[in-house]
Protein backbone atom coordinates (compact mmCIF):
# COMPACT_ATOMS: atom_id res chain seq x y z
CA UNK A 1 0.00 0.00 0.00
CA UNK A 2 1.12 3.37 -1.14
CA UNK A 3 1.06 6.90 -1.42
CA UNK A 4 2.25 8.48 -4.64
CA UNK A 5 2.93 12.05 -4.37
CA UNK A 6 4.66 15.11 -5.80
CA UNK A 7 4.54 18.70 -5.62
CA UNK A 8 5.42 22.51 -6.64
CA UNK A 9 6.52 23.45 -3.54
CA UNK A 10 9.83 22.37 -1.09
CA UNK A 11 9.18 21.62 2.20
CA UNK A 12 6.32 20.77 4.37
CA UNK A 13 3.02 20.61 2.18
CA UNK A 14 -0.36 19.03 2.57
CA UNK A 15 -1.96 16.57 0.83
CA UNK A 16 -5.12 14.57 0.57
CA UNK A 17 -7.13 11.85 -1.32
CA UNK A 18 -8.74 8.63 -1.77
CA UNK A 19 -7.64 5.10 -1.09
CA UNK A 20 -9.01 1.58 -1.72
CA UNK A 21 -8.27 -1.28 0.50
CA UNK A 22 -7.47 -4.58 0.08
CA UNK A 23 -10.45 -6.89 2.40
CA UNK A 24 -8.48 -7.54 5.90
CA UNK A 25 -5.33 -5.24 5.59
CA UNK A 26 -6.84 -2.39 8.24
CA UNK A 27 -8.65 -4.75 10.38
CA UNK A 28 -11.22 -3.24 12.61
CA UNK A 29 -10.43 -1.49 15.18
CA UNK A 30 -7.10 -0.44 13.46
CA UNK A 31 -5.89 2.67 11.21
CA UNK A 32 -3.35 3.75 8.97
CA UNK A 33 -0.09 4.97 9.52
CA UNK A 34 2.96 6.25 7.34
CA UNK A 35 6.63 5.77 8.19
CA UNK A 36 7.85 9.06 6.69
CA UNK A 37 4.58 11.43 6.84
CA UNK A 38 1.81 12.37 9.09
CA UNK A 39 -1.21 11.07 8.04
CA UNK A 40 -4.94 11.02 9.10
CA UNK A 41 -7.60 8.18 7.74
CA UNK A 42 -11.23 8.98 7.70
CA UNK A 43 -12.46 5.61 6.84
CA UNK A 44 -15.88 5.77 4.96
CA UNK A 45 -16.81 2.25 3.71
CA UNK A 46 -15.67 -0.76 5.43
CA UNK A 47 -15.87 -4.71 3.97
CA UNK A 48 -18.53 -7.46 5.50
CA UNK A 49 -15.50 -8.23 7.88
CA UNK A 50 -15.07 -4.88 9.20
CA UNK A 51 -11.71 -3.94 7.48
CA UNK A 52 -11.28 -0.67 6.10
CA UNK A 53 -12.61 -0.40 2.34
CA UNK A 54 -12.06 2.87 1.45
CA UNK A 55 -10.63 6.43 3.32
CA UNK A 56 -10.15 9.63 2.61
CA UNK A 57 -6.59 9.89 3.77
CA UNK A 58 -4.55 13.27 4.57
CA UNK A 59 -1.62 14.89 5.88
CA UNK A 60 1.70 16.82 5.73
CA UNK A 61 4.74 15.39 4.12
CA UNK A 62 8.33 16.76 3.28
CA UNK A 63 8.59 17.49 -0.55
CA UNK A 64 11.28 18.66 -3.10
CA UNK A 65 9.69 20.60 -5.80
CA UNK A 66 9.61 18.85 -9.10
CA UNK A 67 10.05 15.03 -6.97
CA UNK A 68 8.01 12.48 -7.13
CA UNK A 69 8.17 11.23 -3.31
CA UNK A 70 6.53 7.09 -2.48
CA UNK A 71 4.90 7.27 1.23
CA UNK A 72 3.96 3.64 2.33
CA UNK A 73 1.02 2.57 4.20
CA UNK A 74 0.80 0.19 6.57
CA UNK A 75 -1.73 -0.72 9.78
CA UNK A 76 -1.53 0.88 12.90
CA UNK A 77 -3.11 0.38 16.20
CA UNK A 78 -2.63 4.32 16.90
CA UNK A 79 -4.10 7.53 15.54
CA UNK A 80 -2.13 11.03 14.74
CA UNK A 81 -2.55 12.80 18.51
CA UNK A 82 -4.41 16.17 18.67
CA UNK A 83 -7.94 18.03 19.08
CA UNK A 84 -9.57 18.01 15.52
CA UNK A 85 -9.50 20.68 13.55
CA UNK A 86 -12.90 22.99 13.59
CA UNK A 87 -15.10 25.74 11.79
CA UNK A 88 -13.58 28.12 14.83
CA UNK A 89 -9.82 27.24 13.63
CA UNK A 90 -11.56 28.18 9.53
CA UNK A 91 -12.69 31.21 10.88
CA UNK A 92 -9.23 32.18 12.77
CA UNK A 93 -8.04 32.24 8.67
CA UNK A 94 -9.90 35.12 8.29
CA UNK A 95 -11.27 33.25 5.33
CA UNK A 96 -13.82 35.17 3.40
CA UNK A 97 -15.53 33.56 0.39
CA UNK A 98 -18.56 34.61 -2.70
CA UNK A 99 -20.00 33.50 -5.26
CA UNK A 100 -21.63 36.34 -7.29
CA UNK A 101 -24.40 35.55 -9.96
CA UNK A 102 -25.24 38.64 -11.92
CA UNK A 103 -28.64 39.91 -11.83
CA UNK A 104 -29.78 36.26 -9.56
CA UNK A 105 -27.89 38.01 -6.52
CA UNK A 106 -24.48 36.31 -4.85
CA UNK A 107 -23.83 34.26 -1.50
CA UNK A 108 -20.82 35.41 0.86
CA UNK A 109 -19.13 33.57 3.60
CA UNK A 110 -17.50 35.17 6.33
CA UNK A 111 -16.99 35.28 10.54
CA UNK A 112 -19.49 33.60 11.96
CA UNK A 113 -21.01 32.16 8.38
CA UNK A 114 -18.56 29.00 8.71
CA UNK A 115 -19.47 27.84 11.89
CA UNK A 116 -22.84 26.46 10.28
CA UNK A 117 -21.61 23.94 7.79
CA UNK A 118 -24.26 21.88 5.46
CA UNK A 119 -22.42 19.04 6.44
CA UNK A 120 -19.11 17.68 8.00
CA UNK A 121 -17.11 15.21 5.85
CA UNK A 122 -14.14 14.75 7.29
CA UNK A 123 -12.50 15.65 11.15
CA UNK A 124 -9.00 15.51 12.06
CA UNK A 125 -6.32 17.23 13.52
CA UNK A 126 -4.75 17.22 10.35
CA UNK A 127 -7.37 17.79 8.18
CA UNK A 128 -11.14 19.07 8.21
CA UNK A 129 -13.59 19.29 5.74
CA UNK A 130 -16.93 21.21 5.57
CA UNK A 131 -19.63 21.47 3.29
CA UNK A 132 -21.71 25.20 2.64
CA UNK A 133 -24.64 25.99 0.66
CA UNK A 134 -26.34 29.25 0.25
CA UNK A 135 -29.33 29.76 -1.77
CA UNK A 136 -28.43 32.57 -4.22
CA UNK A 137 -31.29 35.50 -3.45
CA UNK A 138 -35.04 35.05 -3.87
CA UNK A 139 -34.49 32.13 -7.34
CA UNK A 140 -36.09 29.12 -6.51
CA UNK A 141 -33.54 26.95 -7.90
CA UNK A 142 -29.85 28.76 -7.78
CA UNK A 143 -27.55 27.90 -5.04
CA UNK A 144 -24.59 28.59 -4.36
CA UNK A 145 -21.68 25.30 -2.90
CA UNK A 146 -18.57 25.06 -1.38
CA UNK A 147 -16.57 22.76 -0.50
CA UNK A 148 -13.40 23.50 2.05
CA UNK A 149 -10.63 21.94 3.70
CA UNK A 150 -8.17 23.10 6.11
CA UNK A 151 -4.94 21.40 7.05
CA UNK A 152 -2.71 21.93 9.93
CA UNK A 153 -0.97 24.88 9.61
CA UNK A 154 -3.71 26.70 8.50
CA UNK A 155 -3.63 26.19 4.46
CA UNK A 156 -7.12 26.65 3.01
CA UNK A 157 -8.45 24.88 0.00
CA UNK A 158 -11.96 25.69 -1.59
CA UNK A 159 -14.00 23.96 -4.96
CA UNK A 160 -16.79 26.46 -5.16
CA UNK A 161 -19.80 25.88 -7.54
CA UNK A 162 -23.24 26.59 -8.55
CA UNK A 163 -25.87 24.13 -8.94
CA UNK A 164 -29.02 24.67 -10.98
CA UNK A 165 -31.76 21.99 -9.98
CA UNK A 166 -34.17 20.94 -7.41
CA UNK A 167 -35.94 17.50 -7.77
CA UNK A 168 -39.28 18.73 -7.40
CA UNK A 169 -39.86 22.39 -7.17
CA UNK A 170 -41.54 24.32 -9.75
CA UNK A 171 -40.03 26.30 -12.55
CA UNK A 172 -36.79 24.49 -13.61
CA UNK A 173 -35.23 26.65 -16.20
CA UNK A 174 -31.70 27.80 -17.67
CA UNK A 175 -29.58 30.93 -15.45
CA UNK A 176 -27.52 32.96 -17.68
CA UNK A 177 -25.28 35.08 -15.81
CA UNK A 178 -21.68 36.24 -15.16
CA UNK A 179 -20.52 33.96 -12.06
CA UNK A 180 -17.19 35.51 -9.90
CA UNK A 181 -15.61 33.68 -7.36
CA UNK A 182 -14.14 35.53 -4.93
CA UNK A 183 -11.83 34.30 -2.04
CA UNK A 184 -9.64 36.12 0.49
CA UNK A 185 -10.29 39.56 -1.53
CA UNK A 186 -9.00 38.54 -4.74
CA UNK A 187 -11.03 37.33 -7.77
CA UNK A 188 -10.41 33.96 -8.76
CA UNK A 189 -12.85 33.00 -11.62
CA UNK A 190 -15.55 34.98 -13.65
CA UNK A 191 -17.07 33.81 -16.40
CA UNK A 192 -20.80 34.20 -18.49
CA UNK A 193 -22.39 31.27 -18.11
CA UNK A 194 -25.80 30.00 -19.70
CA UNK A 195 -26.31 27.05 -16.92
CA UNK A 196 -29.54 24.91 -18.18
CA UNK A 197 -32.02 23.16 -16.17
CA UNK A 198 -30.47 20.36 -13.63
CA UNK A 199 -26.80 20.96 -14.44
CA UNK A 200 -23.78 22.26 -12.62
CA UNK A 201 -20.55 23.31 -12.60
CA UNK A 202 -17.44 24.11 -10.32
CA UNK A 203 -16.22 27.33 -11.02
CA UNK A 204 -12.44 26.83 -11.82
CA UNK A 205 -10.86 27.20 -15.15
CA UNK A 206 -7.61 26.88 -17.01
CA UNK A 207 -4.72 24.45 -15.30
CA UNK A 208 -6.83 24.94 -12.07
CA UNK A 209 -9.11 22.43 -10.07
CA UNK A 210 -9.63 24.03 -6.99
CA UNK A 211 -8.38 27.41 -5.09
CA UNK A 212 -6.25 27.85 -2.47
CA UNK A 213 -6.47 30.54 -0.25
CA UNK A 214 -2.85 31.46 0.25
CA UNK A 215 -0.35 29.64 -1.98
CA UNK A 216 -1.12 26.69 -4.30
CA UNK A 217 1.16 24.21 -3.17
CA UNK A 218 0.53 22.26 -6.27
CA UNK A 219 0.21 18.60 -4.97
CA UNK A 220 -0.39 15.38 -6.75
CA UNK A 221 -1.51 12.42 -4.55
CA UNK A 222 -2.55 9.69 -5.47
CA UNK A 223 -2.67 5.53 -4.18
CA UNK A 224 -0.57 2.60 -6.26
CA UNK A 225 -2.93 1.82 -8.72
CA UNK A 226 -1.79 -1.51 -9.42
CA UNK A 227 -2.60 -1.65 -5.68
CA UNK A 228 -6.07 -0.32 -6.02
CA UNK A 229 -6.77 -3.10 -8.64
CA UNK A 230 -6.31 -5.96 -6.05
CA UNK A 231 -8.82 -4.35 -3.88
CA UNK A 232 -11.33 -5.27 -6.84
CA UNK A 233 -13.14 -2.00 -6.39
CA UNK A 234 -12.20 -1.29 -9.84
CA UNK A 235 -11.75 -3.96 -12.48
CA UNK A 236 -7.91 -5.24 -13.19
CA UNK A 237 -6.53 -4.77 -16.46
CA UNK A 238 -3.62 -6.28 -17.98
CA UNK A 239 -2.63 -4.13 -20.98
CA UNK A 240 0.86 -2.21 -21.44
CA UNK A 241 0.26 1.02 -22.19
CA UNK A 242 3.54 3.37 -23.28
CA UNK A 243 3.94 6.71 -22.21
CA UNK A 244 3.51 7.85 -25.85
CA UNK A 245 -0.25 6.48 -26.62
CA UNK A 246 -1.86 9.37 -28.40
CA UNK A 247 -5.47 8.79 -25.86
CA UNK A 248 -3.13 10.25 -23.40
CA UNK A 249 -2.29 13.03 -25.13
CA UNK A 250 -5.90 13.74 -26.11
CA UNK A 251 -6.88 13.88 -22.48
CA UNK A 252 -8.29 17.70 -21.50
CA UNK A 253 -5.49 19.74 -19.67
CA UNK A 254 -7.40 22.83 -18.79
CA UNK A 255 -11.21 22.83 -17.75
CA UNK A 256 -13.88 25.67 -18.90
CA UNK A 257 -17.21 25.26 -17.02
CA UNK A 258 -19.41 23.06 -19.03
CA UNK A 259 -16.98 21.70 -21.31
CA UNK A 260 -17.21 18.63 -23.11
CA UNK A 261 -13.79 16.63 -22.15
CA UNK A 262 -13.70 13.40 -23.34
CA UNK A 263 -16.95 13.09 -23.26
CA UNK A 264 -18.95 11.85 -25.96
CA UNK A 265 -20.30 14.33 -28.52
CA UNK A 266 -23.60 12.85 -29.62
CA UNK A 267 -23.88 9.89 -26.36
CA UNK A 268 -25.93 7.33 -27.37
CA UNK A 269 -24.79 6.54 -30.99
CA UNK A 270 -24.77 3.46 -32.11
CA UNK A 271 -20.97 1.70 -32.29
CA UNK A 272 -18.06 1.82 -29.61
CA UNK A 273 -17.04 4.85 -28.03
CA UNK A 274 -14.22 5.31 -25.37
CA UNK A 275 -16.44 6.42 -22.70
CA UNK A 276 -18.54 2.81 -22.58
CA UNK A 277 -17.43 -0.02 -20.69
CA UNK A 278 -17.06 -0.37 -16.60
CA UNK A 279 -15.17 2.29 -16.90
CA UNK A 280 -14.64 4.92 -19.59
CA UNK A 281 -11.21 4.59 -21.15
CA UNK A 282 -9.69 8.48 -19.41
CA UNK A 283 -9.67 5.95 -16.33
CA UNK A 284 -8.73 3.11 -17.80
CA UNK A 285 -5.66 5.54 -18.54
CA UNK A 286 -4.96 6.49 -15.14
CA UNK A 287 -5.15 2.97 -13.68
CA UNK A 288 -2.62 1.86 -16.34
CA UNK A 289 -0.31 4.88 -17.09
CA UNK A 290 -0.69 6.70 -13.47
CA UNK A 291 0.99 10.37 -13.74
CA UNK A 292 -0.31 14.10 -12.77
CA UNK A 293 -1.42 14.70 -16.28
CA UNK A 294 -3.76 11.78 -16.74
CA UNK A 295 -4.49 12.18 -12.52
CA UNK A 296 -5.99 16.06 -13.54
CA UNK A 297 -7.42 14.90 -16.62
CA UNK A 298 -10.18 12.48 -14.59
CA UNK A 299 -10.93 15.16 -12.80
CA UNK A 300 -11.67 17.43 -15.21
CA UNK A 301 -13.73 14.96 -17.05
CA UNK A 302 -15.57 14.33 -13.82
CA UNK A 303 -16.56 17.74 -13.60
CA UNK A 304 -17.76 17.73 -17.01
CA UNK A 305 -20.79 15.56 -15.99
CA UNK A 306 -22.46 19.18 -14.82
CA UNK A 307 -23.24 20.05 -18.25
CA UNK A 308 -25.92 16.86 -18.10
CA UNK A 309 -29.12 17.47 -16.58
CA UNK A 310 -28.80 14.78 -14.22
CA UNK A 311 -28.56 16.73 -10.65
CA UNK A 312 -32.06 16.64 -8.82
CA UNK A 313 -31.03 17.26 -5.21
CA UNK A 314 -33.92 17.00 -2.88
CA UNK A 315 -34.73 19.99 -2.06
CA UNK A 316 -36.61 18.90 1.42
CA UNK A 317 -32.65 17.38 2.46
CA UNK A 318 -30.44 19.24 -0.02
CA UNK A 319 -29.09 15.50 -0.68
CA UNK A 320 -29.57 13.52 -3.01
CA UNK A 321 -33.13 12.10 -3.44
CA UNK A 322 -33.57 8.59 -1.70
CA UNK A 323 -35.95 6.20 -3.97
CA UNK A 324 -38.02 5.12 -1.49
CA UNK A 325 -39.39 8.73 -0.50
CA UNK A 326 -40.74 8.87 -4.12
CA UNK A 327 -41.60 5.57 -5.39
CA UNK A 328 -43.86 6.16 -8.07
CA UNK A 329 -42.20 9.48 -9.37
CA UNK A 330 -40.74 10.31 -13.06
CA UNK A 331 -38.61 12.46 -14.22
CA UNK A 332 -40.76 15.20 -15.99
CA UNK A 333 -39.55 16.68 -19.43
CA UNK A 334 -36.76 19.40 -20.65
CA UNK A 335 -33.73 17.56 -18.59
CA UNK A 336 -31.95 16.60 -22.13
CA UNK A 337 -32.13 12.66 -20.39
CA UNK A 338 -33.79 10.39 -23.39
CA UNK A 339 -35.94 7.52 -22.91
CA UNK A 340 -37.80 9.25 -19.95
CA UNK A 341 -39.87 6.51 -18.55
CA UNK A 342 -44.00 6.32 -17.53
CA UNK A 343 -45.55 6.77 -13.50
CA UNK A 344 -48.75 4.63 -12.28
CA UNK A 345 -49.80 7.36 -10.38
CA UNK A 346 -49.32 10.21 -12.88
CA UNK A 347 -46.51 11.45 -10.76
CA UNK A 348 -43.87 12.96 -12.55
CA UNK A 349 -41.39 15.92 -11.40
CA UNK A 350 -42.12 20.02 -13.08
CA UNK A 351 -41.13 19.94 -16.82
CA UNK A 352 -38.56 22.35 -17.51
CA UNK A 353 -37.63 25.00 -20.25
CA UNK A 354 -35.05 27.42 -21.25
CA UNK A 355 -31.68 26.10 -22.42
CA UNK A 356 -31.71 22.37 -22.49
CA UNK A 357 -28.87 19.94 -21.23
CA UNK A 358 -26.78 18.25 -23.36
CA UNK A 359 -28.50 14.78 -24.25
CA UNK A 360 -27.85 11.88 -21.44
CA UNK A 361 -28.35 8.70 -23.09
CA UNK A 362 -28.42 6.19 -20.17
CA UNK A 363 -27.97 2.93 -22.60
CA UNK A 364 -24.33 4.27 -23.30
CA UNK A 365 -23.64 6.75 -20.49
CA UNK A 366 -20.00 6.57 -19.10
CA UNK A 367 -19.31 5.71 -15.46
CA UNK A 368 -18.88 9.97 -14.17
CA UNK A 369 -17.31 10.58 -11.36
CA UNK A 370 -16.55 6.82 -9.77
CA UNK A 371 -12.58 7.15 -10.57
CA UNK A 372 -12.26 10.92 -9.62
CA UNK A 373 -13.73 10.08 -6.48
CA UNK A 374 -11.92 7.27 -5.49
CA UNK A 375 -9.02 9.38 -6.25
CA UNK A 376 -9.63 12.17 -4.64
CA UNK A 377 -12.18 11.54 -1.78
CA UNK A 378 -13.68 14.93 -2.43
CA UNK A 379 -17.41 15.39 -1.57
CA UNK A 380 -18.74 16.79 -5.23
CA UNK A 381 -17.83 13.50 -6.74
CA UNK A 382 -19.33 11.35 -4.29
CA UNK A 383 -22.63 13.38 -5.44
CA UNK A 384 -21.78 12.98 -9.12
CA UNK A 385 -22.03 8.95 -8.79
CA UNK A 386 -25.25 9.51 -6.54
CA UNK A 387 -26.86 11.74 -8.87
CA UNK A 388 -26.31 9.40 -12.12
CA UNK A 389 -27.61 6.57 -10.03
CA UNK A 390 -30.53 8.59 -8.72
CA UNK A 391 -31.17 9.85 -12.78
CA UNK A 392 -31.08 6.29 -14.26
CA UNK A 393 -33.74 5.19 -11.10
CA UNK A 394 -35.69 8.20 -11.71
CA UNK A 395 -36.41 7.98 -15.33
CA UNK A 396 -37.41 4.75 -15.25
CA UNK A 397 -41.11 3.62 -15.60
CA UNK A 398 -42.47 2.76 -11.84
CA UNK A 399 -43.55 -0.56 -12.91
CA UNK A 400 -40.35 -2.31 -13.35
CA UNK A 401 -39.36 -0.25 -10.24
CA UNK A 402 -41.70 -2.21 -8.18
CA UNK A 403 -43.33 1.28 -7.32
CA UNK A 404 -42.54 1.53 -3.82
CA UNK A 405 -40.08 -1.61 -3.54
CA UNK A 406 -37.70 0.48 -5.52
CA UNK A 407 -36.25 -2.71 -6.78
CA UNK A 408 -34.93 -1.37 -11.04
CA UNK A 409 -35.51 -4.58 -12.96
CA UNK A 410 -34.02 -5.03 -15.99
Amino acid sequence: MAINLSAGATGNVPFALGFCFKQGHIPSGQSVSAGTAEIQATIKNRWPDGSAKFAVIAGVASSVAGRAETISLQASTSSPTGAALTTADLRATGIIASIECGSFGSATWSGADWDTPQSNWVSGPLMSSWIYRRPVGSDAHLVSWLEVRLFAGGQVEVLPWIENGYFDVAGPTNKSATYIFTLGGSQRFSSALDLPNHCRTPLVSGSALSHWLSTDPAVVAYCDTVYAQNTELVPTYFAAVPGSLPQIAALPSTYSPLQLGSLPAAMGSGGYDPSIGLLPEWDVLFLLAPRPSVWSAIQRNAYSAGRYGVHHRDETTNRVPRFSTYPTTVLGEGNGIESIGSSTTSTFTPNASGTSPATMSFSHHPSMGFMAYLVTGRWYHMETVQFMATANHFRSSTAPRENASGILQT
